[in-house]
């Protein structure tokens, strides 16, 4: 019975103890994947003739919101 609970609580411990790091890892690899997905996008965006500087920086970003919502292909 003692061995039982024991081991419940040892598994709990290490349960508590580990969950932070696979969030952080879940975080991480979220970021990286949205950080890919734009840079997709914005690489679409220049193929289709769009620029980077300040009299097109509204239509780049708003290209690049619809491509990332899916309406731009």
């Amino acid at each position: 019975m003692r061995s039982t609970m024991a081991l419940t609580l040892a598994a709990a411990a290490m349960l508590a103890l580990l969950m932070p790091a696979f969030a952080e890892r879940a975080r991480t690899s979220q970021a990286t994947q949205q950080r890919r997905s734009y840079e997709q996008c914005h690489s679409l965006a220049l193929q289709r003739g769009l620029t980077v500087n300040r009299r097109d920086r509204w239509q780049l970003d708003e290209f690049i919101a619809g491509c990332l919502s899916g309406k731009i292909r």
